[in-house]
This record gives C-alpha cells, structure tokens and sequence, in this order.
C-alpha cells in the first residue's frame, strides 16, 4: 500500500499538499558586491508538492517542499518500470535498471564500468515518484514514435526543493486538512527517506579515500 487510506490532519514527511506558493530566483550570474546584474523571481501558486520536511523537524512555520512534477517519457521505454514506476523509489539489478535493449546490446566493459553488477542500486539517484490516485489529476505523457499515455504517476526532484513560512505550521499541531491531499503509508515513506538519504549521502570521486 503506497497511501494510507485514512490520512490524519497533522503534515508528514513525504504528504503531498498543495496550496503553497514557490519562488525560483533566476540569475544570470551571481550577484557580487551590490551587482546591478539583472534577474527575476518565478512564481508558482496552488501547485501540489510532497513534504521533505522530517516529521520531527516540521516546526516554526518552516516547511520543505518539492514540487510534484510529470514522468519522463523515457521512463516508458523500461517495460519493467511501466508495469510499477515506483519501483524506480528502491534499488535494483543492474539490467533491470536501463531498457531491455539499452541493456542487450551494449558492451561488456560498459556495464562494469557504469554498473555495480553485484549489487543493487538506484536507477535515478534524485527522482522519487508518486503512484497513481485519483486525488492526483491525470494528464498525458507525450512519448515519441510511440502513443502517448494518459497517467496519474508524479513524481519529485529532490534539486528542485524549496522552503516556505506559514504561520500554521506547529511542531505535532494540526494542520489545514484542506492543504493535505495524500499521506504516505511508513513503508512508502521509508523509501522516501532511504532514497533522500542515499541522494545526500553520494560521495565524489575527489572525495574518496
């Protein structure tokens, strides 16, 4: 079970919610020492977004978001993933983590090279994706030289979370239930946690010892 059938009204890591306002500085450079250097501030309203505030630390008015967002159209090539997109929210083989043909045809010192074959991983380090409900609205994935699907999968960009003040927001209080559209069952949030953790936790190659 991805949701909980009967959602409380106190705000979790992992709910998805909406009417929260985002804004997305949008710079063409840095802004030095007072720089004049011009830029705008996008805004978005009502959009629905998933909670990346821990349980323990939603207090204050302080809440991190991240923005609901379609699937990618390559995600259909994976037949595997179409059968269940929240797969891609655990980790898996090596070969089931590209297209069947992706995988068939490509070299031997490729595969040992880009993949861990001894054990399982993630196919996408920072996307975790929400599965179908119907409190989610549908829309249409264009997907090209194939027919397009109609789908209610979303899913978040963990580089695309954002933070916002509300006074309404109380460690342990409740919330707008209004506001609260999905709560997710503990082992979806589980995986949202694990996936989150392993996305931070990546270490680069200058960094390994």
């Amino acid at each position: 079970m991805f949701y909980e059938r009967k959602i409380d009204k106190v705000f979790r890591f992992g709910d998805v919610v909406r009417g929260f306002a985002s804004s997305t500085p949008i710079l063409t450079e840095p802004l030095l020492n007072g720089d004049t250097s011009p830029y705008k501030i996008e805004v978005c309203s009502s959009r629905l977004s998933a909670i990346l505030s821990p349980c323990c630390s939603i207090d204050k008015g302080i809440l991190a978001l991240a923005p609901l967002q379609s699937i990618l159209p390559s995600f259909y090539q994976n037949p595997w993933w179409v059968e269940d997109f929240t797969r891609l929210n655990r980790k898996m083989p090596a070969d089931k983590s590209v297209s069947p043909n992706t995988w068939a045809t490509m070299p031997p010192y490729v595969k040992e090279k880009d993949f861990d074959l001894e054990e399982d991983g993630y196919a996408f380090d920072d996307f975790f994706v929400y599965e179908e409900n119907l409190s989610l609205p549908e829309y249409t994935v264009n997907i090209p030289n194939a027919d397009n699907q109609q789908t209610r999968y979303y899913m978040i960009d963990f580089k695309t979370a954002y933070r916002i003040n509300c006074d309404k927001i109380k460690r342990g209080k409740e919330h707008p239930i209004d506001a609260k559209l999905l709560q997710l069952s503990k082992e979806s949030r589980a995986d949202l946690r694990n996936k989150i953790v392993a996305y931070f936790a990546r270490i680069p190659v200058e960094d390994q010892v």
